[in-house]
């Protein structure tokens, strides 16, 4: 069983080639289901991790980068609990945003070069 939400945001990764507005608005809704719905923190994380790769994708590094940046706040003061499902996902989302800011960088001194 998938809840509803999961297969909105599912949809809202689907979107976000062809019509960005469409994307976000229909991301913003699925998020507010997971929350009315009860998700766990690692769900909701999951989801932002996905779009923000969505956006990456179609080279919206800014609002990518503040999806990281909500998973990063999502994350205790004392930390996630070592082997957690959390603190995997937490691990993966700064380590995407981290191969997207190299591919950049990459891509940079490759046009300097020629």
């Amino acid at each position: 069983y998938q809840p509803q939400w999961k297969k909105d945001v599912a949809q809202a990764v689907g979107l976000c080639p062809n019509d960005r507005k469409a994307a976000s608005t229909a991301f913003d809704t699925a998020m507010k289901e997971a929350e009315k719905a009860g998700a766990q923190p690692w769900e909701k994380m999951s989801a932002l991790r996905d779009y923000a790769n969505a956006l990456y994708n179609q080279f919206e590094f800014a609002a990518a980068d503040k999806l990281i940046d909500k998973i990063v706040a999502m994350e205790p003061k004392e930390g996630f609990k070592k082997g957690s499902i959390e603190n995997n996902v937490l691990a993966m989302a700064l380590q995407d945003r981290a191969w997207d800011r190299h591919g950049r960088y990459l891509d940079a001194n490759a046009i300097k070069k020629n």
